[in-house]
């Protein structure tokens, strides 16, 4: 870690690997366990499941960390963030900026979903120029939802 907090990596985000997996689904449950609003263990369940059958096998999924250990780790699907997850004992290192900034390089749009409860989330985003499209209902829980976007500011 460099000096006043922030994040180095040694490398830029890699392609997520098989050797990856367990761990990014430990990561994805504990991460959603400590953040805004509290879920059931249901819910949790059905995310992992859905995290190893859907979500991982048609997303882009980009990881730092080491091979088995990763930090954290974006999935994308097309320009639409299907999740960004930092391990809780690396938030705030720029790791999440350092995946972000990755997907903005590769997308001129991004969007995502973010529970309106999740003021951490929300506030990250903003931070990173995303602004509010949308508010809906998250229909397996009853959450609200917020739908927002970034947009490359254009060349001159």
């Amino acid at each position: 870690m460099a000096a006043g907090g922030s994040y180095e990596s040694a490398r830029p985000p890699r392609t997520c690997l098989p050797q990856d997996v367990d761990a990014l689904t430990r990561l994805y449950i504990d991460a959603l366990r400590h953040s805004p609003p509290a879920k059931t263990e249901a819910f949790l369940t059905t995310e992992a499941k859905n995290l190893l059958e859907i979500y991982l096998p048609n997303t882009t999924t980009m990881v730092i960390g080491k091979i088995g250990k990763p930090e954290g780790f974006i999935s994308l699907l097309q320009s639409e963030i299907a999740g960004l997850f930092v391990h809780p004992n690396f938030h705030r290192l720029g790791i999440g900026t350092t995946l972000l900034n990755w997907a903005k390089a590769e997308h001129s749009e991004l969007c995502v979903e973010v529970f309106t409860s999740n003021t951490p989330a929300r506030a990250f985003y903003t931070r990173q120029g995303f602004q509010r499209r949308a508010k809906r209902l998250h229909p397996e829980t009853g959450f609200d939802l917020e739908e927002l976007e970034w947009t490359q500011a254009p060349q001159d």
